[in-house]
């Protein structure tokens, strides 16, 4: 799930991207205080915060 976050349009945008595998289980989120890209590896499962 991609998110923005801070002040959009007529609202304020939460953040906190994350990403799931397929069984639904948290591999990562980023917060909602810092903007940044979440980097998932589907083969490695492997997540990396930028």
């Amino acid at each position: 799930m991609a998110n923005a976050l801070g002040p959009s349009d007529t609202f304020v945008s939460e953040g906190q991207t994350a990403a799931w595998d397929p069984s639904g289980a948290l591999l990562a989120q980023m917060n909602n205080n810092h903007e940044g890209i979440l980097i998932l590896d589907l083969e490695s499962r492997r997540t990396q915060m930028v």
